[in-house]
């Protein structure tokens, strides 16, 4: 069911939350002292946001609310217009649209994150969250805030933190231990990470878009994949998938980010209604994926796939290799940030 907001009340005086953007928060007071928003001397402006998935999809719900909001507190000057499904190009391309400037936003996994500044690597480790009450209060960590410092870096803004969810695994045999992924050609995106834990797991990960999954497992391109119980609805794998396992070998957040120049040519309040707007859906949205995941695998195991719930220790000790060379690899402030993650800090 999609969760929709009711309108924000913005206070007289809005502080800016970002601090990369530097300023003071602009205060307006019409006649009488009532507050009103400029949206950059009243100059309408169109906003882009692209995702990679289907109507249906959560996504689509957070960016249609997100556009709603900033729309009425704007009063209709700031219009986002929403494009899924990959409508703009992969999750990879839109990302490169976003930093170079000619896509405004994009939902996108911290993953493809990684691939401009290794950091980002860390929020996505093997088991790096044990559960959904770890996961909602990161937002609010000091580690988060490095880590939109470091987005801010790379001429992006992270507006908020929304879900892609805990990953698990669809495969042509049952996997109920690290053993049974042996041998095994498991689609995987463009992330590196992704590729090296299924590496330890002595898979083969093969490169596929999302888009062409489904027929990559129909046609036996690739023997599984694996994503989050929400994307294996979307892209309907349940159809060619006859194994499920619960593996929750990753967790992957789901950031809105968005042109820094872009962001940064917006007045002070109007930056404050796209943070506020875009935390409050992000929870949201954080919220409906925590409550969704056992309904999704009822319905995914309804439509005649097996579901497994193997036990996490060993794929825990599998993967540590990979954590410990990540680790060496990218040094000290990398190892205290993940360490800092883990605590929930």
């Amino acid at each position: 069911m999609k969760k929709r907001f009711t309108s924000l009340v913005l206070a007289s005086v809005l502080t800016l939350a970002l601090t990369a953007c530097g300023g003071e928060t602009a205060q307006s007071q019409a006649p009488g002292g009532e507050s009103q928003v400029p949206a950059n001397d009243g100059k309408a402006i169109n906003l882009s946001l692209g995702h990679t998935n289907n109507l249906e999809h959560h996504y689509q719900t957070l960016a249609e609310d997100f556009a709603k909001i900033v729309s009425e507190q704007t009063n209709g000057q700031i219009t986002i217009d929403i494009y899924p499904a990959e409508q703009l190009g992969s999750g990879v391309e839109m990302l490169e649209g976003v930093k170079s400037g000619t896509q405004d936003m994009v939902l996108d996994p911290d993953a493809y994150l990684a691939n401009y500044d290794p950091i980002f690597n860390t929020i996505g480790m093997p088991y790096v969250f044990d559960d959904w009450d770890a996961v909602k209060a990161f937002p609010e960590t000091d580690s988060a805030k490095i880590l939109e410092k470091a987005a801010q870096d790379q001429g992006m803004v992270i507006l908020g933190w929304a879900a892609n969810g805990f990953r698990v695994t669809t495969s042509k045999t049952p996997i109920n231990s690290p053993a049974d992924f042996s041998g095994l050609k498991i689609r995987v995106g463009s992330a590196k990470l992704i590729s090296d834990m299924l590496t330890a797991l002595n898979a083969s990960p093969t490169t596929l878009s999302m888009s062409d999954t489904y027929n990559g497992i129909q046609t036996g391109i690739v023997d599984g994949q694996e994503n989050p119980t929400s994307n294996i609805i979307g892209s309907k794998f349940y159809e060619v998938q006859p194994y499920l396992a619960v593996t929750h070998h990753q967790y992957v957040s789901e950031p809105l980010i968005m042109n820094k120049a872009k962001f940064d040519s917006l007045s002070a309040d109007v930056q404050q209604i796209l943070l506020t707007a875009a935390k409050e859906v992000c929870a949201a949205d954080v919220e409906h994926c925590a409550n969704a995941e056992a309904d999704d695998l009822a319905l995914i195991e309804s439509n005649n796939v097996t579901i497994t719930y193997p036990d996490l220790e060993p794929f825990k000790a599998a993967m540590e290799p990979v954590t410990q060379s990540y680790c060496d690899q990218y040094g000290e402030d990398f190892t205290n940030l993940l360490e800092q993650i883990k605590a929930g800090k």
